[in-house]
């Protein structure tokens, strides 16, 4: 199993986070990543993933980078199962906003019914 790219990880975590969340063009991860890093940091990180020296990080037609979530989820199960570990990971789903709206079951608590029916 080829461990390089877990120090890629380490080192260019903040680009991974980032386009973890969709693509951008580089000067869009450049100016993200210069609100944690020094510019010239920032920008250099920024041109290796362009320069495609990053692994799982790919330009797509548009000239946007993009993470390839399904090779990193491949290549983090094949290291769980190297270490004999057993794991389940997947793409986070998306929430709509009225996900976290509580859904209501019933009309009146339970509480309210018993009180309604002493009257």
């Amino acid at each position: 199993m080829d461990t390089q790219a877990l120090s890629c990880f380490a080192t260019y975590m903040g680009v991974y986070e980032y386009l973890s969340r969709g693509s951008y063009t580089a000067s869009e991860v450049t100016k993200h990543l210069a609100n944690d890093q020094n510019s010239k940091t920032a920008s250099k990180h920024s041109k290796k993933a362009a320069d495609g020296e990053l692994e799982f990080i790919s330009l797509n037609e548009e000239e946007r980078l993009v993470l390839d979530k399904s090779a990193l989820i491949d290549y983090l199960l094949e290291f769980c199962t190297s270490l004999n570990l057993e794991a389940d990971i997947h793409v986070k789903r998306k929430q709509k906003p009225e996900d976290g709206i509580a859904s209501i079951t019933d009309s009146h608590s339970k509480s309210f019914q018993d009180m309604k029916s002493q009257y």
